[in-house]
């Protein structure tokens, strides 16, 4: 049986055998025509990737994030620093005094934020959807020239909507995938944050596809600038006007608890004068400090204790009418930024020249020599500053735009590649089916 099978399969490999030999042969005999052909697709490739339109491509790395510009929890605002300073300045007249209670009836409170130069992932969701903004873009670049018309006119064919656009970055975070999977997801959503994104334009140009990418680049640092500085505007308007009132609450407490000491102080006194015999006793008075003890003091020590609450909490009620007076001129002042119009401008240095002539304005008829005053502008300058160095030194492109040397299509390597091998797959199939005819053209024709 085994010899059977053996002998059954041996002409089926040596029929194989003799057809791959023949086929050899075939291509061996028209050698010529073979090889010509391939060399012929080759050059044709070739040439054709010199004729086909090129496209360049322009690749860079925007930063977004800098977080070596602020320490861990920072104050992100003035208004947080009013705050902390009134809790500082109640604490340092009521610590010792045993009026402790004050502080917790004036329920001074104040927040931290997260770092000003930070983009957090709920941050990213929002200003990516301000920068991919495609109408948006071209009106910048309008109003920017940072495109003349031909080059605007080509962007237009090559990007024709926000889903386009948005193909041209990809964002990378602080923690990659791998990070991710060590973390939590509450911590990874708490300290994970945007370092920036990669971008990248084409066009018919190497100049060109740079200048799209520079233009793109501008664009997406005015839209996160002018996103963080509307929140910073908006948030604060809000803020201070609260904190003008709480300053208010903050004054009717303390004059109500002078009220009581003076209605105190006059009880005291009226005693006093009632047992004269009690300033006969006063070397031997033992001085107690704690509040249940206090009423045991003698009259006179209870009255001077009384006469220096009731000058440290003067005191403060001055205080707190400057830190009143202060968020007034805050208030007035943002009241004024919120009035910037958003098309107005074309980039962030006309912003920070506006915020600076409003300013000005602002404070021309203002007492610059007003402790107040100065303390209200130089708030207001290191905020400014803050924005600044958002603006030329953390958000930016730490790489590129590149200037493309090669074109990203037609590759020459491609189309030579692909030229042979399509060369190589149709010349062998002429040169088999030019053997075929010849061999079987008599009986071909035969038929017919």
């Amino acid at each position: 049986m085994s010899n059977q099978e053996n002998s059954t399969k041996e002409p089926v490999i040596n029929d194989y055998r003799g057809d791959l030999v023949g086929v050899l042969r075939t291509l061996f005999k028209r050698k010529w025509l073979v090889v010509s052909g391939i060399v012929l697709f080759t050059l044709l490739s070739l040439l054709l990737s010199f004729i086909l339109p090129k496209v360049y491509r322009s690749e860079g790395f925007f930063q977004f994030s800098d977080p070596s510009k602020e320490q861990s929890d920072p104050f992100f605002s003035v208004a947080s620093q009013l705050l902390e300073s009134s809790k500082l300045a109640v604490l340092s007249q009521l610590k010792d005094l045993g009026m402790l209670n004050v502080l917790k009836n004036l329920n001074i409170e104040f927040d931290r934020s997260e770092n000003f130069f930070v983009i957090t992932l709920q941050d990213f969701k929002k200003y990516s959807s301000s920068f991919n903004n495609y109408q948006r873009f071209l009106e910048f670049v309008k109003q920017g020239n940072y495109l003349d018309k031909t080059e605007l006119k080509n962007l237009k064919k090559r990007i024709k909507n926000s889903s386009q656009l948005s193909k041209r970055t990809r964002e990378v975070y602080a923690l990659s995938r791998d990070d991710m999977k060590n973390v939590g997801q509450t911590l990874l959503q708490e300290k994970n944050y945007v370092v920036g994104v990669e971008l990248e334009m084409e066009a018919a140009q190497p100049g060109t596809a740079r200048r799209f990418l520079s233009a793109f680049g501008e664009f997406i640092r005015f839209r996160i600038f002018y996103e963080k500085l509307n929140e910073y505007i908006t948030l604060h308007t809000n803020e201070f006007k609260t904190l003008t009132r709480k300053y208010d609450n903050y004054i009717l407490n303390n004059n109500a608890v002078l009220a009581e000491l003076l209605k105190k102080r006059e009880k005291l006194r009226t005693l006093y004068k009632k047992y004269p015999a009690f300033s006969k006793i006063e070397k031997n008075q033992v001085i107690s400090l704690e509040d249940t003890g206090e009423r045991y003091l003698s009259l006179v020590a209870q009255i001077i204790g009384i006469e220096t609450r009731i000058l440290d909490l003067e005191q403060l009620v001055e205080h707190f009418k400057f830190e009143k007076r202060k968020n007034e001129l805050f208030s007035g002042f943002f009241d004024e930024l919120k009035k910037m119009p958003d098309k107005k401008f074309s980039s962030g240095e006309q912003v920070l020249k506006e915020i600076d002539a409003l300013k000005d304005a602002f404070f021309k008829e203002k007492d610059p020599g007003n402790p107040g005053t100065q303390a209200v502008l130089n708030s207001i300058a290191i905020d400014r500053e803050r924005f600044n160095t958002l603006f030329y030194k953390t958000l930016r492109f730490v790489s590129g735009p590149s200037l493309p040397e090669v074109p990203q299509w037609p590759r020459k390597s491609i189309f030579v590649i692909f030229g042979f091998f399509i060369g190589t797959l149709l010349f062998f199939s002429i040169a088999l089916v030019l053997e075929f005819w010849n061999k079987h053209k008599k009986l071909i024709t035969a038929d017919k």
